[in-house]
């Protein structure tokens, strides 16, 4: 049983950084294709991106715990003849 909440730590984790990073490296490309370092991007632009830097990660965090807790991700599938 602790293997698999270790486990899923793990995936959420790995869903979390990798969506952060996927997510800035996108957000990098548009800022550089509008001309951001020339000018600064308006106010709705940067409330968008700080919202999407917190919410999407977070969210695929717990898309990744809730894959976990179903057993849908390697290494978190349940035993044959585990107890629970």
């Amino acid at each position: 049983m602790s293997k698999r909440i270790a486990f899923t730590f793990v995936w959420s984790a790995t869903f979390l950084v990798v969506s952060a990073v996927l997510l800035f490296v996108a957000w990098r490309v548009y800022f550089w294709m509008t001309g951001a370092p020339a000018q600064r991007p308006s106010e709705n632009t940067l409330m968008w991106f700080g919202a999407s830097v917190v919410i999407i990660p977070l969210l695929h965090g717990g898309i990744g715990i809730a894959l976990g807790i179903r057993g849908a991700l390697p290494g978190t599938r349940k035993a044959i003849n585990e107890n629970i």
